[in-house]
């Protein structure tokens, strides 16, 4: 059966995408007390450069294009972490069989 997921990776996700995606990864892994290559491996994983930019906006809708796209981000994660259970489930249901 699939391991829960680190709540901290969609924490440095959402670190990343705030910092405008230019916090360095050896920080966000500083602030979360995990290692670097951990923060490494969840970037190249969940493939967090494929997210949509959504770019600079004027005025407060800075902060509300910011939420938006850590909303896409989260959810883009969560898809994948469900994608991931029901495969290992499946793996261990034909095991059964």
């Amino acid at each position: 059966m699939a391991r829960k997921p680190n709540p901290k990776r969609a924490e440095a996700l959402k670190m990343w995408l705030k910092s405008g995606r230019e916090k360095k990864l050896k920080e966000i892994a500083t602030e979360l007390e995990v290692s670097d290559s951990l923060v490494r491996k969840w970037k190249s994983q969940d493939k967090w450069d494929d997210i949509p930019d959504t770019g600079p906006r004027r005025g407060h809708r800075t902060e509300i294009t910011m939420q938006l796209a850590i909303r896409v981000a989260e959810r883009h994660l969560l898809i994948k972490m469900l994608l991931h259970m029901v495969i290992s489930a499946s793996g261990f249901l034909m095991m059964m069989n």
